[in-house]
């Protein structure tokens, strides 16, 4: 189960309580109650599009750490060449 399938399900039980109770509350309380439901429902939509905004960034984080993972791989390769070619340079400048 993903995080926001979670949170949005418990928000969604708790929407489901309110307005269970809503049809026996005197209406002052059912007011509260809809002012609720709706403070919910942002809070649901709120965490919703901060948990796609994260995993957007956790995509992004994963394809820098590859880049970097695949460049180091290429300077590790090039290393033995890297060092020939410093040696080539230093009897050149001699």
């Amino acid at each position: 189960m993903r995080l926001s399938e979670g949170i949005a399900g418990a928000a969604l039980a708790v929407l489901i309580a309110a307005t269970g109770s809503l049809a026996a509350a005197p209406p002052d309380v059912g007011d509260e109650l809809d002012a609720v439901r709706q403070e919910c429902i942002g809070a649901a939509r709120n965490t919703q599009a901060r948990e796609r905004a994260v995993a957007a960034l956790e995509h992004e984080v994963g394809l820098l750490s590859r880049d970097a993972e695949g460049r180091q791989r290429d300077l590790d390769e090039s290393r033995t060449e890297q060092a020939h070619l410093l040696g080539t340079l230093a009897t050149l400048a001699h």
